[in-house]
């Protein structure tokens, strides 16, 4: 556990992408399933996924669920940087989608994490 000073926590900013994070991730969801499996397939290295849906978005990345063959599965993201506001998720969340479907070699832009769901 750990904990934030309070200086730190008076300083803190709302998410950017807090208002319209839902909205991006039900368009995602229903409209560009084929783009979720790409990117935890080939970018948080989970080739063996079925389907993934995205969970949530902030200004740093995506946080997706996928169901593998060793069942559900967590992964987050990162965006190469950091999102100032909501109009950026589009063109980030496109610059993704070229990465994943890029050659391997071409990926070191981005940085993900996974783990397993229980």
């Amino acid at each position: 556990m750990s904990w934030v000073e309070s200086h730190a926590y008076q300083s803190a900013e709302i998410d950017p992408l807090f208002l319209n994070a839902q909205e991006i991730i039900d368009h995602m969801n229903e409209d560009h399933r084929d783009a979720n499996l790409l990117y935890v397939k080939n970018l948080a290295n989970l080739e063996d996924s079925s389907e993934a849906a995205m969970l949530g978005i902030d200004r740093y990345g995506v946080t997706l669920r996928a169901s593998t063959s060793k069942g559900p599965r967590m992964a987050r993201i990162g965006f190469p940087t950091p999102l100032n506001n909501h109009e950026e998720a589009r063109p980030a969340i496109i610059e993704l989608l070229e990465l994943a479907k890029a050659p391997a070699i071409n990926r070191s832009k981005q940085t993900s994490k996974t783990c397993m769901v229980k």
